[in-house]
């Protein structure tokens, strides 16, 4: 078994600080005894509309933090699911991304959001990333890591049952969605959907959600509900929607739940009658 830690906080405009952030719950966290640390969605900075989001991730801060974020995770010796801001080579969009990084501070894998986020409810924010956010175009094949085989996706990619299958498909042990999830009635569809997801009878896995929790600016907020998920949908640890500061939820991965629900769940899919994913 091996101890990970799910964290929680909120982003704003300004990188040096969440960098701050970042470094002291990755220190809390091994102070723990985790050995994996999982970051929300932008956790490099949330900004307040495009331009300036764009102009965040086109400065030097941005390299800043990324760098430090490497090198305090080579530092602790651990390893860690981070999503952040990436320029694109239109230079009037940006690129939402997870990455790993090794116990070396490398950059092993890199995922692009594949599903934008849209919502326009009434009395709630409003958002359309497809504005200003380039869509990814891959699946990233699930790879080795110390709690087994890890598939990348991100936030509003829960929605979409086709990701999580295919990445099953490919091995996944463990899926990963670092989120930045708005209104609450969202963030209870979210929740559901974990659940739905992490026993899926296709292929169960862990599901580890990292999300942002306040408010970031005054257009923008997020709910919390960090979480860990164990493979019969059973939540192992969570976050407070409500704390105001940093915080963490820690669990074991045991990858021997995993093969035992799906040996106990054998599947038989009908390939004869729908397309196999």
């Amino acid at each position: 078994m091996v101890l990970v830690a799910c964290c929680q906080f909120c982003a704003t405009g300004s990188i040096l600080k969440n960098l701050e952030i970042c470094k002291e719950l990755m220190n809390r966290a091994v102070s723990r005894g985790a050995q994996v640390c999982f970051f929300p969605e932008s956790s490099d900075f949330i900004g307040l509309d495009h331009n300036d989001s764009l102009k965040l991730t086109l400065s030097s801060e941005r390299e800043r933090f990324i760098n430090e974020f490497r090198e305090h995770v080579k530092f602790l010796k651990i390893h860690a699911s981070l999503g952040l801001h990436e320029p694109v080579m239109s230079g009037t969009r940006i690129a939402n991304v997870c990455v790993w990084i090794d116990d070396q501070g490398n950059i092993t894998h890199k995922y692009q959001k594949l599903h934008l986020f849209c919502i326009n409810m009434v009395g709630h924010q409003k958002m359309k990333e497809s504005r200003y956010v380039e869509k990814g175009k891959d699946i990233v094949p699930p790879f080795e890591t110390p709690i087994g085989k890890v598939g990348l996706a991100i936030c509003h990619d829960i929605r979409y049952p086709e990701l999580s299958i295919k990445l099953r498909s490919l091995g996944a042990e463990v899926i990963t969605y670092p989120s930045a999830f708005i209104p609450r009635k969202v963030c209870l569809i979210k929740f559901i959907y974990i659940l739905i997801i992490s026993k899926d009878w296709c292929r169960p896995s862990y599901v580890i959600a990292a999300n942002q929790a306040g408010k970031h600016n005054e257009t923008r907020e997020s709910y919390g509900h960090s979480m860990i998920a164990d493979p019969w949908g059973i939540i192992l640890a969570s976050c407070s929607n409500v704390s105001k500061e940093p915080t963490f939820c820690i669990a074991d991965i045991d990858l021997s739940v995993v093969h035992k629900v799906r040996q106990e769940l054998p599947l038989i899919r009908r390939t004869d009658v729908y397309p196999k994913i």
